[in-house]
């Protein structure tokens, strides 16, 4: 064999390896995701914690979101991070009137969504700036007819929002707390991962 073969074969061999071993990291990887998963589709949260003591905890959640169990409700207020000022409907809060509503509907489901009144152009400025981030809009989720619904599946809808808003606005946008209510009681929350 020449010496060009034998690099051949040796990069070929390392190739091999390594892909083998992904395989083997992949596989592994959900099995232990699917270990995670009881029987009743709830998954344990998986924590890092650097620091901890009486009052205070430091750390992050692995998992892409938190959530209570699921739950029937009459409305849903979610919390929209980098959404652009816009022009909509006037909103009136306390003695402020303001442009800043959008209203949609998504199947039997209608969706409000608010600009925070102390949005400004200056406060919009100063995250540009600095690249910030910062709760932006409320919105709110109800169904056309003032029934329940089951929070089960809100996960999808609230996706699809912040992928629409994200390509109105050419950038991203996401949806970071949920709270849904049954006769004003806050029964249900959601804390999701906002990158």
């Amino acid at each position: 064999m020449d010496e060009n073969s034998k690099k051949s074969n040796v990069v070929l061999l390392t190739v091999i390896a390594i892909v083998t071993m992904l395989v083997v990291v992949i596989g592994a990887t959900f099995a232990y995701l699917a270990s995670q998963v009881d029987g009743k589709g709830n998954s344990n949260i998986n924590v890092t914690t650097n620091v901890s003591s009486d009052l205070f905890l430091e750390g992050y959640i692995n998992d892409g979101y938190i959530k209570s169990k699921n739950y029937f409700v009459d409305s849903i207020d979610f919390y929209i991070v980098n959404l652009d000022r816009y022009s909509g409907k006037l909103i009136m809060h306390e003695d402020k009137l303001f442009a800043g509503r959008m209203e949609f509907n998504i199947g039997d489901l209608e969706i409000t969504i608010d600009k925070r009144y102390d949005f400004t152009k200056e406060l919009n400025s100063t995250l540009k700036d600095k690249s910030g981030s910062i709760i932006t809009h409320i919105g709110r989720i109800r169904k056309k007819d003032g029934s329940l619904f089951k929070t089960n599946n809100i996960n999808d809808v609230l996706d699809n929002i912040s992928m629409a808003l994200s390509f109105m606005c050419g950038r991203y946008v996401d949806i970071c707390i949920v709270k849904g209510y049954e006769l004003n009681n806050n029964i249900f929350r959601l804390c999701r991962e906002c990158m």
